[in-house]
C-alpha cells in the first residue's frame, strides 16, 4: 500500500497562523508599552506661594499640601521661572528641617534663592515634577510675588 501525504489540513494551518499572530502582537505590545508599569505619579492638591525679600533680592517659595497622596520630598523636582530668568531648577532634598514627606496640612519652604530680576508684584511660573514617573504634578504660571 502506498501512503499519501496530504500535508497539514487547512484548519490546523489557520490555527497556527492565528497563534503566531497573537504571540507577535503580545511581543510588540510589551516592547511598546515597556516591561511592566512605570511609576505612578501621586495625586495631590498643592498650593505654592512666593514672597519677595527686598533686603537681599531673594524669593521664598512655600509648597503647601492641601489634599491627596503624601509626597516623598526626594522624589520631587521644582522648576521656577520668571519672565527674565530661571530662578530655581533642582531636586528637592532633605536639607529643609529634615522634612522627608509632605503630607496634608504641611508646608515645605524653599528659602532665599536669587530673584533673577523679579520683584514684588511680578509673577513667576512654578512646576513640580514627580521624578520616578517623570510626570508634572503641579503647574501654575502666575504665582504672584508678594
Amino acid at each position: 500500500m502506498k501512503h499519501e501525504n496530504k500535508g497539514v489540513s487547512p484548519v490546523v494551518g489557520t490555527i497556527l497562523l492565528i497563534a503566531v499572530t497573537v504571540a507577535l502582537a503580545a511581543v510588540v505590545a510589551t516592547l511598546v508599552g515597556g516591561l511592566g508599569g512605570g511609576a505612578v505619579p501621586p495625586s495631590a492638591t498643592l498650593n505654592v506661594t512666593a514672597k519677595f525679600n527686598s533686603d537681599d533680592n531673594t524669593v521664598t517659595l512655600t509648597i503647601t499640601h492641601q489634599g491627596g497622596d503624601s509626597l516623598v520630598v526626594s522624589d520631587l523636582r521644582l522648576i521656577a521661572d520668571s519672565s527674565t530668568a530661571s530662578l530655581y531648577d533642582k531636586d528637592l532634598d532633605l536639607d529643609n528641617d529634615n522634612i522627608t514627606t509632605l503630607t496634608v496640612g504641611h508646608s515645605y519652604p524653599l528659602d532665599n534663592f536669587d530673584a533673577g530680576g523679579a520683584t514684588s508684584g511680578s509673577t513667576i511660573s512654578v512646576k513640580l515634577i514627580h521624578k520616578p514617573s517623570k510626570q508634572l504634578i503641579y503647574s501654575k504660571s502666575n504665582v504672584l510675588l508678594t
